[in-house]
């Protein structure tokens, strides 16, 4: 009898985590790529300093 291990491992499941990886670095470089991009500079700006602004305070 085999144990779930061997059925497991001989089912070839091994490519779905190499696939899963790979959709992952490119998630992470894409999202990386646009943070740093030189033309989303001045929307990051005025993004950092909403909380503070005090623009759309109703109290």
């Amino acid at each position: 009898m085999k144990g779930l291990t061997d059925v497991v491992s001989g089912a070839g499941l091994s490519v779905y985590a190499e696939v899963a990886l790979v959709i992952f670095l490119i998630a992470f470089l894409g999202i990386v790529i646009s943070l740093f991009a030189p033309g989303k500079q001045h929307t990051y700006e005025r993004l950092r300093h909403l909380p503070i602004d005090g623009e759309g305070d109703n109290a």
